[in-house]
């Protein structure tokens, strides 16, 4: 049978007859129920979700999608293109949504450098559809998946092109 021990800050402790004082937790102390679940709770992705719904332009908000933030149409469209590449055996992982100007100047500083990894001179921020959250870049597990990926988009009404066969975009 369970007896009660008291410990301060605490209203009881159920203890196990054979468990020494030594060997519970302390009361308030690192297991505190009350401190895991506002840990818990302030970490939750929904609650953080809750908090933060993402950048914002004007009235128009953007939904975080994995790692990025697109609009809540283009969302939809990813969530599709995710899944159909996993019928198709394979995966596509997001690398890019809404850019700021100032990361979309980053990017074309650095295609200016040479950097290889921005193999075309990105837009002005005020051209790009990554201003606004229209549009979405992603890496597809294989080549042919990313095409197989693009002509499903373009089934769907997104722009796409197999110049830049990572660039999804809302028409």
């Amino acid at each position: 049978m369970d007896s009660v021990a008291r410990h301060p800050g605490d209203r009881a402790t159920r203890v196990s007859p054979g468990i020494s004082p030594a060997e519970r937790p302390p009361a308030g102390g690192q297991g505190s129920f009350w401190k895991r679940l506002l840990k818990e709770l302030l970490l939750s992705e929904s609650v953080v979700g809750a908090l933060y719904q993402g950048p914002r332009i004007g009235l128009t908000s953007f939904k975080k999608h994995g790692p990025i933030y697109v609009t809540d149409e283009l969302d939809r469209y990813l969530t599709l293109i995710e899944e159909y590449a996993k019928l198709q055996g394979g995966f596509i992982r997001w690398t890019s949504g809404y850019r700021s100007p100032a990361q979309q100047e980053e990017l074309r500083r650095r295609w200016q450098a040479g950097d290889p990894d921005v193999p075309f001179e990105p837009l002005p921020y005020s051209q790009s559809k990554h201003s606004t959250g229209r549009a979405a870049d992603g890496e597809a597990s294989s080549t042919e998946l990313a095409m197989r990926l693009g002509a499903y988009a373009q089934e769907l009404g997104l722009g796409w092109s197999p110049e830049e066969p990572w660039h999804f975009e809302l028409r």
